[in-house]
């Protein structure tokens, strides 16, 4: 998630494909101040948070037509978000990312553990 540009959006789908409402529901449990929650939108445009997120939203540039964002405008291409690790970069997929930012134990996700 941290890997999602300022002026950019994705969508929770982008995030956690297949699993859009889990991504959300990840995203509200997470306590962590620094996480650009806000970069993440629903796939139509339209915002979870309403005011509070269009105002951080706007401050960073991304565009909106009315009282969504200009998905083809603000959607970042590349779905595929790089964390450092170390001074290396690793490629993860999306999902995997928004678990790491999260906190969440992503293999425990998986397994069920």
């Amino acid at each position: 998630m941290r890997a999602i540009p300022a002026g950019s959006v994705a969508t929770y789908g982008d995030v956690s494909p297949g699993a859009p409402r889990f991504a959300g529901s990840v995203l509200f449990g997470a306590a962590e101040p620094e996480l650009p929650w806000w970069r993440v939108v629903r796939a139509d445009g339209s915002l979870a948070k309403g005011a509070r997120q269009r105002r951080l939203l706007v401050a960073e540039g991304v565009p909106f037509r009315g009282e969504r964002v200009e998905m083809r405008r603000a959607r970042g291409g590349d779905r595929r978000l790089p964390l450092g690790a170390d001074d290396d970069q690793v490629e993860v997929g999306v999902d995997a990312a928004a678990f790491f930012v999260a906190g969440v134990d992503f293999d425990r996700v998986l397994v069920g553990g």
